[in-house]
């Protein structure tokens, strides 16, 4: 990633509006400009805690002794057995790792439905060794055991997914819930929109840093119709996901409370028309099926068109530095790209004063709203420009040695985050060999 840093070209940038520039604030952890508070580089530990933050959610204690997981002589298989599920596998820190998820997943359902607290037969979850065949299944799959308990096994190997893997015990504990507590027939199924919608909630309780990336996916996304969202159809897994998500999100606002939306949703998941439950719960009995589609449609575009990203994506911070880094300037008729140091013979051209000033604003006016990862060189690369317009030669080279080793720094942590972020769900390779009392 480093060697990118040569590359990194400017555009033209049109300005979003202009901010005085004493209105900066620096958030904790981050350097100060050289004018104001010291302070230190603690944006690395608050950015990665963050890319990280669905993998300790679930990962085991590692002073943990393997033998809390009872081993039955002769198959290696690691059995954690909690009030409404068990969990089976053959690698210890794998069963809890998913374990901790199914319970995030009970927390999600758990807030609108009710869920048994010790069904007759608890949820089975298995971790499924692969082969060839297993491997070019689907990631997850459901059965139904000899006492009609319900069985989730998931397709366990590096290909193995967070959000699929939530998905997976939604659907299993959806289930359960329907069959223990509402007396459902165990023949059937969960909607799909209420399991992928809750799938999501959990997977987002996981990785809060994905949501600015669903709505930004959303948003360029024709809407689903509700009638397609309750009949399940959607060939596209993850835009489907998504649609139900933000269904389920457009619901908690509508009725303002999980005690106002507990019994629509329970409704919604026992009855077969959910045209008739949405009408009586919001719109009115005399309300008609466009009715509802039409306040579908408006509750989402209401929703996506006014969220506003909390920090900008990695992606979106290393673009607007991008823009800014190097300049473009005329010089004896030939286009030249030339870095901040490189324009000091050139500093009192109107048009290179103009340049420098431009891009200070766009970086004071910005600042607050760049990613953590690249807070550091937005801040020095302002420093940089202020030091070029003030006529500080001496500043300004020291500023600029510090904005390059902020950029390289801020390139090598966005590729360790991106990594973190897209490490597969399994902890550790399952061994169909593993002998008793072996992790």
């Amino acid at each position: 990633m480093r060697a990118l840093l040569p590359a990194l070209l400017i555009f033209p940038l049109t300005l979003a509006g202009q901010l005085p520039l004493d209105v900066l604030e620096t958030p904790p952890g981050a350097r100060a400009p050289e004018n104001s508070a010291p302070g230190k580089l603690g944006d690395k530990i608050s950015a990665m805690d963050l890319a990280r933050a669905a993998e300790e959610a679930m990962r085991p204690p590692e002073r943990q002794a393997r033998e809390e997981l009872p081993t039955p002589p002769g198959d290696g298989l690691r059995f954690l057995d909690e009030r409404s599920y068990q969990v089976t596998g053959y690698n210890y820190a794998d069963v809890q790792a998913v374990a901790s998820l199914c319970r995030e997943a009970e927390r999600a359902l758990g807030a609108y439905l009710r869920l048994p607290e010790k069904p007759p037969v608890p949820l089975l979850v298995q971790l499924v060794d692969t082969n060839d065949e297993i491997r070019a299944g689907p990631p997850y799959w459901m059965s139904t055991g000899e006492h009609n308990n319900v069985i989730i096994s998931i397709r366990w190997d590096e290909q193995t997914s967070l959000r699929d893997c939530c998905e997976a015990l939604t659907r299993g504990l959806l289930r359960q819930g329907l069959m223990n507590m509402y007396e459902v027939p165990y023949e059937r199924e969960a909607d799909r929109w209420l399991v992928c919608a809750f799938g999501l909630q959990t997977y987002l309780r996981l990785q809060s840093v994905r949501v600015d990336e669903l709505e930004r996916e959303g948003r360029a996304r024709r809407a689903m119709s509700l009638q397609a969202i309750f009949e399940g159809k959607g060939a596209d897994a993850q835009a489907f996901a998504g649609e139900s998500f933000w269904l389920l999100r457009a619901l908690m606002r509508q009725m303002g409370s999980r005690t106002a939306l507990a019994p629509v949703l329970e409704r919604l998941a026992l009855e077969d028309d959910p045209f008739a439950v949405l009408n009586e719960s919001i719109l009115g009995t005399d309300a008609t099926r466009q009715d509802a589609e039409l306040w579908w449609a408006v509750s989402r575009q209401e929703r996506l068109a006014h969220s506003v990203p909390r920090v900008q994506d990695m992606d979106v911070s290393r673009e607007l530095m991008a823009q800014n880094t190097l300049v473009p300037i005329r010089i004896e008729g030939a286009d030249l790209l030339l870095s901040v140091p490189e324009l000091w013979p050139y500093r009192k051209h109107p048009g290179v004063l103009m340049a420098a000033t431009d891009r200070m604003r766009v970086m004071r006016t910005r600042t607050n709203m760049m990613n953590p990862v690249w807070f550091n060189s937005a801040l020095s690369f302002s420093e940089v420009l202020q030091h070029l317009i003030s006529g500080n030669e001496k500043k300004m080279n020291a500023a600029y040695e510090r904005f390059t080793q902020d950029l390289q720094d801020a390139l090598a942590l966005e590729e360790t985050i991106n990594a973190e972020l897209d490490k597969p769900l399994v902890l550790a390779a399952p061994s169909q060999e593993a002998q008793p009392g072996e992790n």
